[in-house]
């Protein structure tokens, strides 16, 4: 068997106690475009100083409280000038969540620098809840090598993260952990890499070395993105380029073994799945996981919904769950390789005024670690049952916001309500089950962990 290489080494945008915030596509507008010109949607000034952050905006609204059909509280919409899309409690009993013959899966990320001011930690992780954990991330170097980007943080901190997790495989031998590479700020390196035959080997080879060193069941390659639409840019030969890279993954991986596991992180935005090969990509995976949210976000003047299911049709939109999907299952991709990649985070405008403040002006909103972007936990804590904010239901969307008309502050975010559509679409589409980003944004409860584990493995 060949000898691969690893050198655990530093590298990154962000430095000593200075880690990338925001992983799989943070705050990634997922249409492809820089929309607010800056050349960045991730590092903020307290995580990554001097990386610039997107400009964001908010509008508002007020509305009236009533119950749906699954019993729990949301409001009405007001008149905008749009469609009333509420949804009102009609009486009719629920059918229940449609079956499935997949072997569904749970997926979900692991940030390295979760163990900092986030203070999330590998033992935190809920393991009976998810099927595979995703270590994010391995930085891919310019030399073509897979290093360790954190390595106080990966191997020190409270005895390292890739040790605890080899620790955690030993008492749930069910689990499986993938190392993913890349994510949106550590993509910078992957077009030259896929480009060069020699390049694209040694790669491939170091980061099969580094997932047997640290007892990882696979890898998953986060490229954000091929040929454009992310931090850096690409190269049309990206498109070629990444199938040839994900096709020696596979064919070196099956070499030491079967059974090793190959996934990518994928976008889900009209012009950026195009830039993919497909369906001949997805040959040599075991499956995609879609990153199905930061459809819109405060990069944007004007508010929406950051994951919806469907298009509302006041303001007809392409970039949604169900389009996404449908858009790789039209290209010739099994339906049982496309998990659904769920937000354990919203997105937030300020200065948002009118209405119910959905589709309204607005600019970027607070957060809890960088503007514009708040974990599921502290909107729970600070503004689902604040008096200030009304929380909204999009009947044709099928997702939930909040809005307050004196702070002037619109929420876009996630919750068991709009889980539960896309589970019962999981489940209908025969997908092969759903990824979230990522652990630390859920409650100390796990409500929204939970929610999914019950609805999609029990």
């Amino acid at each position: 068997m060949t000898l691969f290489f690893i050198h655990l080494t530093l590298f990154g945008a962000c430095s000593g106690d200075k880690v990338q915030t925001e992983g799989v596509n943070p705050g990634e507008c997922d249409d492809g475009a820089d929309n607010d010109a800056d050349g960045d949607y991730d590092c903020n000034d307290i995580d990554c100083a001097g990386a610039p952050v997107c400009s964001e905006d908010d509008t508002a609204n007020t509305g009236v409280v009533d119950e749906d059909d699954t019993g729990i509280e949301d409001t009405s919409t007001q008149d905008t000038d749009t469609e009333d899309t509420s949804e009102v409690d009609t009486g009719e009993e629920d059918t229940g969540t449609p079956q499935s013959n997949v072997d569904t899966k749970i997926i979900a990320y692991f940030a390295e620098w979760g163990v900092y001011g986030r203070d999330y930690h590998v033992e935190d992780i809920p393991v009976t809840q998810v099927t595979h954990v995703m270590y994010a991330f391995s930085n891919p170097t310019p030399e073509g090598t897979c290093e360790i980007h954190d390595p106080y943080a990966a191997l020190e901190l409270n005895g390292g993260n890739l040790y605890l997790l080899q620790d955690l495989k030993v008492t749930n031998p069910n689990l499986k952990t993938l190392i993913s590479l890349g994510g949106w700020t550590l993509s910078e390196h992957f077009s030259a890499i896929a480009a060069n035959p020699i390049t694209r080997s040694a790669y491939v080879d170091s980061c099969i070395d580094f997932m047997l060193t640290y007892g990882f069941d696979g890898i998953d390659v986060d490229w954000e993105y091929p040929v454009g639409g992310g931090l850096y840019a690409g190269i049309p030969e990206d498109k070629e380029n990444y199938t040839l890279l994900l096709s020696e993954f596979r064919t070196k991986l099956d070499l030491i073994a079967p059974g090793y596991l190959l996934t990518i992180a994928a976008p889900a935005g009209a012009t950026t799945i195009p830039n993919m090969d497909l369906p001949n990509l997805a040959v040599p995976l075991d499956w995609i996981n879609v990153m199905t949210y930061d459809f819109h976000g405060p990069w944007e003047n004007t508010t929406n919904h950051h994951a919806p299911l469907y298009s509302n049709s006041s303001q007809p939109d392409q970039n949604t769950v169900e389009i996404a999907i449908e858009t790789y299952i039209n290209a010739g991709v099994p339906p049982e390789k496309l998990i659904l990649g769920v937000p354990f985070y919203g997105k937030t405008w300020s200065e948002v005024t009118g209405g119910d403040g959905l589709f309204q002006s607005g600019s970027v909103g607070p957060g809890n670690y960088e503007d514009g972007t708040m974990d599921y936990h502290h909107i729970v804590d600070n503004y689902i049952n604040n008096s200030s904010f009304t929380r909204y239901w999009d009947s044709q969307a099928h997702v939930p916001y909040l809005h307050s008309e004196t702070e002037q502050i619109f929420i876009s975010y996630e919750d068991t309500q709009s889980l539960q559509y896309k589970i019962d679409f999981i489940m209908e589409k025969e997908l092969g089950g759903a990824m979230f980003w990522e652990f630390s944004g859920d409650t100390q409860n796990q409500e929204l962990g939970s929610f999914l584990s019950e609805g999609l493995l029990e």
